[in-house]
């Protein structure tokens, strides 16, 4: 290369540097194949020949035109030739039989010397692997003693220091088995339990099929309920526990959760929302046509359709279509001792216990109390001395990407929602919008 083209390129020496050790390693692959092949023995090198001619278009062509003259000679559309092998061809039923045994055989010699040949790669990149290390925690030490003796400062790098100590593969080993162990492949479990509740309810075996699915977590029997027709889903959750029916519901996607909702009978259907908290019942009810939202509505308890019907007058692109109206709101009067009985009482499920918001004689947002600022607080403490009347909160219609940018800047479990007149309406948790991204 003339030198003005190197000054106008200077990276040029170092692309044809690794143009040369790319084709070095492509040799050195090549060279490991070849000699893969050349340590065959005669049988094995039949038998790769062999495979390979299988799994040609040649061999597919040779056995259309053996199988349509075979049938031709043996069908009598050839005048003056006599079947050898009238229908329904017994002969040629044994002979390709025969034909597949040995050409399962000679495919599985063929695969059995190309695993022997992937466990042989395995093994030397293992190999290249354990040298990396070793070289790799000898340089580390090489840099640390040349570090003591100029007496640089060492910093204290936890990695680093990993770093230089040797490897111990077996107590490695024995790590990896033990995380496969505590850990199963939950793809797998799901996989097999899903095809045993299917001949479960193709043998009629309502009970088996129940008991399959109500021995799993509410995610994975979802995913399970997910892949039934929808007969079967609407025939089988009624039967189910009506815990594990409102979970599954809640699991699902919105689209398969509405089908089947509005398959079921309206009674069914309101025994499975009274189980589910409000938001999440208001969000099946709001997937549902008209008639059916008002009939499971009317088969609902009151009380559980009066906490439901303020949420759907919501969209459910907003904050209002997000909160759950199921909160605890402390008085500002209450005493500490007085509100931590309180929370005892309510005894929540989720988040909303660790963030408590305050309200006043009118239900307006007054303040935010930590379960921990009520803990540590004097019991004879009033919380409109303790809280903090600093609150972020949000309005019914505020976007559910604006409620989720609040939560993640201020590291919020909980926010309030308010109407018009500032009272506290709702609340968003974490898992709502969670939820909402599902």
């Amino acid at each position: 290369m003339p030198p003005q083209e190197n000054e106008r390129n200077p990276q040029a020496p170092n692309q044809a540097v690794y143009q040369r050790r790319l084709a070095e390693r492509r040799q050195s692959i090549a060279a490991f194949r070849t000699t893969a092949k050349a340590q065959r023995t005669r049988a094995e090198r039949i038998a790769d020949g062999l495979a390979e001619f299988f799994g040609s278009i040649p061999f597919i062509m040779l056995h259309v035109i053996w199988f349509g003259g075979w049938v031709v000679l043996n069908t009598n559309l050839i005048p003056g030739v006599e079947p050898f092998d009238p229908f329904p061809f017994g002969l040629l039923t044994m002979v390709v039989s025969l034909e597949a045994i040995f050409l399962s055989a000679f495919v599985l010699l063929s695969q059995n010397r190309s695993a022997e040949t992937a466990d042989l790669r395995a093994e030397l990149e293992l190999q290249v692997d354990i040298i990396l290390e070793e070289k790799t925690t000898a340089l580390v030490r090489m840099l640390r003693a040349l570090a003591n003796k100029l007496d640089l400062p060492e910093a204290v790098d936890p990695d680093l220091l990993e770093l230089a100590q040797p490897l111990d593969l077996v107590a490695l080993e024995h790590a990896t088995r033990a995380e496969a162990a505590r850990r199963p492949d939950r793809a797998r479990v799901v996989d097999l339990t899903a095809a045993q509740v299917r001949s479960a309810l193709a043998a009629g075996n309502w009970l088996e099929a129940t008991r399959l699915i109500e021995a799993m977590k509410p995610a994975d029997q979802a995913d399970v309920f997910e892949g039934l027709p929808l007969e079967q889903q609407t025939a089988l959750l009624p039967r189910l526990n009506i815990e594990d029916s409102a979970d599954i519901l809640e699991e699902m996607e919105d689209e398969q959760a509405a089908d089947v909702a509005e398959a079921l009978q309206p009674e069914a259907l309101a025994d499975i929302l009274e189980k589910m908290d409000p938001d999440q019942a208001a969000d099946v009810l709001g997937d549902l046509e008209p008639q059916s939202r008002a009939a499971a509505l009317a088969a609902m308890n009151p009380e559980d359709a009066e906490e439901v019907r303020p949420l759907l007058i919501h969209p459910d692109e907003s904050a209002g279509g997000l909160m759950t109206n199921e909160f605890l709101a402390l008085r500002r009067r209450m005493t500490v001792a007085e509100a931590l009985d309180l929370v005892r009482r309510w005894a929540p499920e989720n988040e909303a216990l660790y963030t408590l918001f305050v309200i006043d004689r009118a239900d307006t947002l007054a303040g935010v109390i930590t379960l921990r600022q009520l803990v540590t607080a004097p019991p004879e403490a009033t919380l409109k001395d303790t809280m903090d009347p600093d609150v972020i909160y949000v309005t019914v219609d505020t976007p559910p990407e604006d409620c989720e940018q609040l939560m993640a800047h201020y590291d919020l479990l909980a926010l309030p929602v308010v109407d018009a007149n500032h009272r506290l309406i709702g609340v968003i948790t974490v898992d709502d919008l969670l939820e909402e991204e599902d």
